[in-house]
């Protein structure tokens, strides 16, 4: 073969494997010396080697093959060929192969292969179209082959991807099978210390950190809600109905051990890690203040004779039985509070006008934009088909239209990415009415809510919170909430004080 210079003898060589096992294997240096010496046959003078080490040839974007591309498009490394050994080395993907060919082509670039029909005519395209198809059919069906032997291998039990605690060895049937290593322990013991209910989950990888185990607070927690330590496949790709499956590999821990966590980790079980701050029997606790100091209150329970009783009180005024008040009572006269409260029905008007007029302001500008992308993006997937069609029908070459057809996909993912952004219309009427029913409904939704929204609503209607005194609510000073939405802002006093 004859090779007629373009610019200049100088070249690249590109190599690629798609394993780290082929790696170590030594397919890459086989790959480089056979480019090496045809460089040389060819009196080529190669000015750089691009190793691709691991990554698949299904895909265009690659870290050395971009960085090859970046390369030889630059004028000033006056480039003129990209050797490699097949075609498959560098795609094997057809639409990506001519995408590439054609970016390469722009910079007046020509791809030699060692092993392939290199004559730049039609018979020599042919062939190395043919390579290119048969590149991609060899890839999709060894695609199809990993899938099926993933099916076959957890069906059967084998575990087959790596997991912290346990390596790859070959079983006695000759299949690769996951074995406990020196990590095995740490494993062990990190689920033993969790089931103990004293520790918490950053408490145990500090001790097992210090017992010289390798791993952080996100990988430790996949790790203890991982059921393949206690002997179980989860049915993660679906081919047996989502139910687990006995695993043929040894379990580091019981199924027992395993389910203890994960209900300690639940809050199933009750363990001895420090209370939370956030008490849910205390809701009004660090919103009361001591009428004596002004701090804020605390709270605990008194076993009786009975029952427990609860109490809100000072931690600095201990000694002042004035300063500890009774759950039940205060609780009581916090939610006639609340239902007391009467709202003015021209501040709701002042704010529902306002809220719509801002609402309609901003949805009007937002659905203007939804047109104008949705417009854009029907008329880029018009052009893309046409393209499709226009390259079907043989009107243009796949190499003229490949690179458009990926240029035009590009910008429809663009518009799809800024319409799913777009948070949806909501309907204003509807949501208003949800405002009045919760203005006109304090009490009623302070008593049903959970922690998160009591407090919310505490915070919201005083934010300084409020003395407690002879069953008298007082407020610090009139909050904001109250002087605007409410028509009595005195302090409040029970039916029954």
């Amino acid at each position: 073969m004859k090779i007629e210079t373009n610019k200049s003898h100088r070249a690249v060589i590109y190599c690629r494997v798609s394993t780290e096992e082929q790696t170590l294997g030594g397919s890459l240096d086989y790959q480089e010396k056979e480019c090496i010496s045809f460089a040389q046959r060819h009196s080529l003078e190669v000015i750089r080697i691009f190793r691709e080490e691991g990554e698949s040839g299904r895909s265009g974007s690659r870290t050395q093959l971009n960085a090859l591309v970046n390369f030889v498009s630059l004028r000033k490394n006056d480039i003129s060929y990209v050797v490699v050994l097949k075609v498959d080395r560098l795609m094997r993907n057809h639409i990506e192969f001519y995408a590439l060919e054609t970016v390469l082509q722009k910079s007046k670039v020509r791809i030699l292969y060692v092993l392939e029909n290199n004559e730049n005519n039609s018979n020599g395209k042919l062939a190395r179209g043919i390579s290119g198809v048969m590149a991609e059919y060899e890839s999709n069906v060894n695609s199809e082959r990993t899938k099926a032997g993933n099916r076959e291998a957890f069906l059967s039990g084998r575990y087959i991807k790596k997991l912290k605690g346990y390596s790859f060895k070959i079983n006695p049937l000759g299949k690769k099978q996951i074995y406990p290593n020196e990590d095995a322990r740490y494993i062990i013991r990190g689920f033993e210390l969790m089931a103990k209910g004293i520790y918490s989950q950053r408490e145990v990888l500090t001790i097992l950190k210090a017992e010289g185990f390798n791993s952080y607070p996100q990988a430790f927690n996949k790790i203890l809600h991982n059921p393949v330590y206690c002997g179980f496949l989860p049915d993660t790709q679906g081919v047996n109905n989502g139910e687990a499956i006995k695993g043929i590999h040894e379990p580091l821990i019981s199924k027992e051990l395993f389910d203890k966590v994960q209900d300690i980790i639940d809050g199933k079980r009750p363990t001895a890690t420090p209370r939370k701050r956030n008490n849910p029997s205390f809701p009004l606790r660090k919103f009361i203040r001591c009428r004596k100091c002004g701090r804020f209150m605390t709270s605990s329970f008194s076993q009786g004779k009975l029952k427990k009783y609860g109490y809100y009180h000072c931690s600095k005024c201990t000694s002042s039985t004035e300063t500890r008040i009774s759950k039940d009572v205060l609780e009581a006269v916090f939610l006639e509070y609340l239902k007391s409260l009467n709202i003015d029905n021209e501040a709701i008007l002042w704010l529902q006008e306002t809220v719509i007029a801002v609402f309609r302001n901003k949805t009007k500008y937002l659905e203007q934009q939804r047109r104008a992308l949705d417009k854009d993006k029907k008329e880029l997937e018009e052009e893309k088909s046409r393209l499709i069609h226009a390259v079907a029908a043989g009107r243009i070459t796949a190499e003229d239209g490949s690179p458009e057809i990926q240029k035009i996909n590009a910008k429809i993912n663009e518009k799809q990415i800024l319409l799913s952004d777009m948070v949806d219309s909501l309907d204003v009427d509807e949501c208003w009415n949800f405002v009045q029913y919760f203005l006109n409904n304090l009490a009623e939704i302070w008593a049903k809510a959970d922690l998160g929204l009591k407090q919310k609503l505490q915070c919201l209607i005083s934010p300084e919170g409020f003395y407690f005194e002879e069953h008298l609510i007082k407020h610090i000073k009139t909050p904001y909430f109250i002087s605007i939405f409410c028509s009595k802002t005195r302090d409040f006093k029970s039916k029954g004080g």
